[in-house]
């Protein structure tokens, strides 16, 4: 135990902290107290359904952010709010993983849930090398300019036509937490085209879809302003 906090408790009890020493060899009076101690503040062992719930509590708090902090604390409130006691750090630390990676599953899911298999493929194909243009779809897309001129404006253009082409559904982006959106239009906007392709299938393709959705939105804009 913290020494601080032994005396900080011993000088509550006027009692000097190195008897804790003493103390703390007899495991059975130390079993005994905890039990006392749960039992006065109506606290609890955590069992198996408590954990379950911390695990939806976790993933409910990871559908906005990634933040361990924000996840953490949604754990530690819900167990609180159930009377039972937190369980080890490690414990705590592994629901906090998997309600993190459980919604981020949930989000990729959600937002090719209305994708065919063609616009599907149509993703897979942009990492891959075009002769036509010497480089990746996904790499052109992404070298655009809202400079004035005119080769800048062709440029554009010809970049929403290919987008346009793809017929990406933007109503994707409501079905899941605004949060959550942006963070993955800035991992697609961060992610080269070779970095992505070591992505698993859903995380891959959802990532794609959310930076062309957002693609297509800011190009509108600039097409429209320099026309």
């Amino acid at each position: 135990m913290p020494q601080a906090l032994l005396s900080f408790v011993g000088e509550q009890l006027a009692v000097s902290p190195a008897v804790f020493a003493d103390y703390a060899r007899r495991d059975q009076t130390r079993r005994e107290h905890i039990v006392e101690i749960q039992k006065y503040l109506s606290l609890r062992t955590a069992t198996r359904e408590d954990r379950r719930s911390a695990l939806l509590a976790a993933i409910e708090a990871a559908a906005a952010t990634d933040k361990g902090r924000t996840i953490a604390e949604a754990i530690v409130k819900n167990f609180h709010d159930r009377r039972a006691l937190l369980p080890s750090t490690e414990h705590m630390d592994r629901i906090g993983r998997a309600g993190r990676a459980i919604a981020r599953k949930r989000a990729h899911r959600a937002i090719l849930k209305e994708c065919k298999p063609g616009q599907l493929a149509a993703l897979d194909a942009l990492l891959s090398f075009d002769p036509s243009i010497r480089k990746t779809r996904s790499g052109w897309l992404g070298e655009w300019s809202d400079s004035p001129g005119a080769a800048n404006l062709s440029g554009l253009l010809d970049r929403l036509d290919f987008l346009r082409g793809l017929a990406l559904d933007p109503a994707c982006r409501e079905s899941i937490h605004p949060e959550r959106w942006k963070q993955i239009v800035r991992e697609g906007e961060a992610t080269p085209a070779w970095l992505a392709e070591d992505f698993g299938a859903e995380r891959r393709r959802a990532t794609l879809l959310a930076h062309l959705v957002n693609l297509h939105e800011r190009l509108t804009v600039s097409g429209a302003i320099l026309a």
